[in-house]
């Protein structure tokens, strides 16, 4: 269950604008079990039943969320949902010759604890404005697109082109899949802009950053009129998301009162026995007090043993007491230094972990952070903590790992958790220097062998491929394996 603080500010409008003679957009917000889902559909224009394409696209997305939702399998509904939504499309225009052949973009958000998912199919887009920067997270999927990235023509130039309105995919059409990316993390203060082409016909990227600072349901509004007032020649449709808080939770122990000592009463007989052992006792020592040999014998014996003592009670407490403080303390800043969040048990790399791990030497917890130094991808807390760069190891270009290639970095990584495998040790004064200390070689043969045992057994017949071919062969030499961290240099353009 993930306890964790997330509150959103969302604001949603449509609009006809100027020019068309209806509305073709539209827009839907939910919530339930998989957190908060929001949707956008544009109907493609010129083509009939603009206007039920994305209303059946939006509905039926929404009905499948709301039937088959798993916790942990966000990726898979997500792309299941858009296979029914275009399922139900080419239904609908089987069952109505006046429908055939109508089509609609759409776009999701979804946002669960401290992770979003995204979705989209044709050119309707998700911006991220994230502090003072803005992000268009989805890439067109059009005609001038395609001639941008071919260098055919500039993103300036595809602002007015003529075929700018041309699509390479869309619900309704042969090519439709759709491309689907998380989980990522969640930040305080992010602000989430969902759109149709009717706003960045007339709104530019450069203007939309600042307009973003308003609040939500003024924002809306502002680049509503903005773009009508510029001409408004589509249906404009846009979500805007503020995220108000995202706060992870931190279970708090808090010790159970001790009961009150009971109190000793001793009888008579006790006191007065007690009494005679210590008269006793004190003629005894007197009486060995009065041997000169024994006096000086015992002071330097005597004052030995308590200083044994006292050393051995020193290093006893420093060797308990220091990897406990020193290792809370350095996960507390290397949490705030990458701004990492834990992992949900729910998540599949999390139960992976659990599945592998032994408790007793690996690490427990698993992190997600998204802003790696040096290309370290990966760092290792030994016995406590992993820090995996999940988002960036699915980007492309770059790393482009597929998930049977992440399981098994997370499976490499968890061995070198053991604290037992390292050479060095961490403390307040080195952590950072340690942590972030570049490695120059790749994988050890004998630890890629114990990461093949260790994996098989989930998987019993697995014959290494995964580690050895499809992770290690497909980088070679820009693996970069440090003590506390695994870098992975990108794959080139």
């Amino acid at each position: 269950m993930d306890n964790s603080t997330v509150r959103l500010s969302i604001a949603s409008l449509t609009d006809q604008g100027c020019i068309r003679t209806r509305n073709e957009d539209a827009l839907a917000t939910s919530e339930g079990d998989w957190g908060t889902l929001l949707l956008l559909s544009d109907g493609i224009g010129g083509c009939p039943g603009g206007d039920s394409a994305s209303r059946l696209a939006v509905e039926s997305v929404q009905s499948y969320f709301g039937s088959h939702f798993l916790a942990g399998e966000e990726n898979a509904i997500l792309r299941q949902s858009i296979d029914f939504a275009q399922q139900k499309i080419l239904e609908a225009g089987q069952a109505n010759p006046e429908l055939r052949g109508m089509g609609c973009t759409i776009v999701l958000l979804l946002i669960k604890g401290l992770n979003f998912w995204y979705a989209h199919t044709g050119d309707s887009r998700l911006y991220l404005a994230r502090g003072e920067t803005l992000n268009q997270l989805t890439k067109d999927h059009s005609k001038v697109q395609e001639m941008v990235e071919s260098g055919i023509i500039t993103r300036e130039q595809a602002r007015s082109h003529p075929e700018r309105s041309r699509l390479t995919r869309a619900l309704g059409a042969e090519n439709y899949k759709p491309e689907i990316s998380g989980p990522h993390i969640l930040r305080q203060d992010d602000v989430f802009l969902l759109c149709s082409d009717g706003l960045t016909e007339h709104v530019t990227d450069e203007e939309l950053l600042p307009m973003l600072e308003e609040e939500p349901q003024i924002a809306v509004k502002n680049l509503t009129d903005l773009a009508n007032g510029r001409g408004g020649t589509d249906n404009i449709s846009l979500h805007i998301v503020h995220v108000r808080q995202a706060t992870p939770h931190v279970q708090q122990h808090i010790p159970a009162p001790r009961p009150a000592p009971k109190r000793f009463s001793p009888s008579l007989p006790v006191i007065l026995t007690l009494l005679a052992f210590a008269a006793a006792l004190t003629w005894y020592l007197l009486s060995l007090s009065r041997d000169p040999s024994f006096a000086s014998a015992s002071k330097p014996a005597k004052k030995e043993a308590q200083e044994e003592v006292a050393t051995s009670k020193a290093e006893g407490e420093k060797a308990q007491a220091l990897p406990r403080q020193a290792l809370a303390s350095v996960e507390n800043a290397l949490d705030e230094q990458l701004r990492a969040n834990l992992v949900p048990a729910n998540n599949p790399l999390r139960q992976l972990m659990d599945k592998l791990r032994n408790p007793q030497v690996h690490a427990g917890k698993l992190k997600f952070f998204d802003n790696p130094q040096n290309n370290q991808l990966v760092y290792i807390l030994p016995g406590n903590s992993i820090y995996l760069a999940y988002s960036k190891l699915l980007e492309k270009p770059g790393y482009d790992l597929n998930r049977e290639q992440i399981e098994a970095l997370l499976t490499l990584a968890l061995l070198l958790s053991d604290p037992a495998r390292q050479t060095q040790k961490l403390s307040i004064e080195n952590w950072q220097e340690l942590l972030f200390q570049s490695g120059n070689s790749g994988f050890d043969p004998k630890l890629v062998e114990d990461a093949q045992n260790l994996y098989k057994k989930i998987d019993p017949k697995s014959d290494g491929l995964v580690f050895s071919q499809r992770l290690i062969g497909k980088f070679g030499k820009r693996i970069r394996v440090g003590n506390f961290n695994i870098a992975i240099d990108p794959l080139k353009k």
